[in-house]
């Protein structure tokens, strides 16, 4: 997880002292868990449907083919017995018992926390989900993702569009492998996803490896703080609060693709770094790139 310590994020986030940052963090994390929390697929979810990715998830026990659900905002998926739930695979939780109850003999968990109340399982998840893609002759293409939580959080993304396959590995985030696969494309494609959404933004508080960007969809404001020359991270995170507290905010899948996106435009700020790694600092699409270059 991408996090800042209380101390540090006195200065980065402009906030007058740790109660202060300590206090904004509590709020931001009790809207995370709440999300966590009403991850069900048991209702019509906010962002309008539902899909089912096929599922490949592999630990020293073995490897398991399932189904993973998602509503663009979470995770809800069955192995060996027991029903995961969560928005992102290093932020997972169990129907009826905490990850550190799970039988050491079925599941390798990461164990952490002043008593152990916390948990990751060691394993790798490779996903399979569709991924629209603007400009392409054939704008249906396919991402297989995999996180791999063995040894380190690395990320890879293997991307097929129009009979060309593109591949990229990153550390820790979708974020960076998307925009590495972005990077490779044709000029004048582009991914159409909420990470490349004009209303998305991350928290500089820090993010999971999917499942932590912020849509900014139904609160406009976001737009005119992220547009002031002077803004700050602080002028961010407390734009998240006065969003979320207005019940203006949803946690959104990078990947995921709703009615309402709009592509983000060169120089269009946003608290992300697609605009300086996709376009260029000066606002440029970078030139074409022959697949596997």
């Amino acid at each position: 997880m991408r996090k800042l310590t209380p101390t540090l994020a006195v200065n980065l986030l402009g906030l007058p002292d740790v109660q202060s940052v300590m206090h904004w963090l509590d709020r931001i994390g009790g809207m995370v868990r709440r999300v966590d929390e009403l991850t069900h697929m048991d209702s019509e979810p906010s962002l309008g449907s539902v899909m089912d990715y096929p599922l490949v998830y592999e630990d020293e026990f073995g490897t398991v083919e399932t189904t993973c659900r998602s509503d663009g905002h979470g995770f809800v998926f069955r192995l060996r017995g027991r029903t995961f739930r969560g928005r992102s695979f290093d932020c997972l939780w169990v129907d009826g018992s905490e990850m550190t109850d799970l039988p050491r003999d079925l599941f390798p968990v990461k164990s952490y926390g002043p008593e152990n109340e916390f948990g990751d399982l060691i394993a790798k998840f490779t996903i399979k989900l569709p991924l629209d893609v603007l400009g392409a002759a054939e704008p249906a293409g396919q991402l297989v993702l995999s996180f791999d939580c063995r040894d380190g959080d690395m990320v890879e993304g293997i991307l097929t569009v129009d009979g060309a396959v593109y591949t990229q590995t990153s550390c820790g985030w979708v974020e960076g492998n998307l925009i590495g696969l972005q990077r490779q494309l044709p000029a004048g494609v582009f991914l159409a996803c909420c990470l490349s959404c004009r209303c998305s933004q991350f928290n500089p508080a820090g993010a999971q490896d999917i499942g932590s960007l912020g849509c900014f969809v139904d609160w406009p404001d976001m737009a005119a703080v992220s547009n002031k020359a002077e803004a700050s991270k602080g002028d961010v995170f407390r734009a998240w609060h006065e969003a979320q507290d207005q019940g203006k905010l949803q946690l959104v899948q990078e990947t995921w693709l709703c009615p309402r996106f709009r592509l983000i435009q060169p120089g269009e700020p946003a608290y992300k770094d697609w605009d300086f790694f996709v376009y260029g600092k000066d606002g440029r699409v970078p030139p074409a790139r022959e697949p596997g270059q």
